[in-house]
């Protein structure tokens, strides 16, 4: 449906993408009920309470925008995925390694995988 938030997106890529989020008309100036939002929704997944707090304050009050809180998610979702953002780039251009990595993890986990089994197995009497 295009409504997904792709962290490891360019930071302009990911910015519209959260601009993007469908929020309701109202003015400016009015109070807003923060749980009805899903832009706070986001938000207080990834924030401490204190700044879940802050934000809700700010809906509440009035004079605070969905753009503002837009801006806010945007801001805190590149800083809570800064690192893995980073690991992301730097392991991008190295698809090899990360296969090589990926195959070894699957092979290693089919010899605990197939002894789990082969367990089972004797346990039930199947063997």
């Amino acid at each position: 449906y295009g409504n997904t938030i792709d962290i490891f997106a360019e930071e302009k890529v990911l910015t519209k993408q959260i601009m993007g989020i469908v929020t309701a008309s109202i003015p400016l100036e009015d109070p807003k009920d923060p749980n009805s939002c899903n832009v706070f929704n986001l938000y207080k997944l990834i924030a401490s309470k204190e700044e879940t707090k802050e934000l809700e304050e700010k809906y509440l009050k009035g004079g605070f925008g969905y753009g503002d809180a837009k801006k806010t998610l945007s801001a805190k979702l590149l800083d809570y995925f800064a690192e893995a953002r980073e690991k992301y780039n730097e392991l991008l251009p190295k698809k090899d390694f990360v296969a090589e990595i990926l195959n070894d993890g699957s092979a290693r986990a089919k010899l605990v995988a197939s002894a789990t089994l082969d367990a089972a197995k004797e346990r039930i009497g199947y063997k």
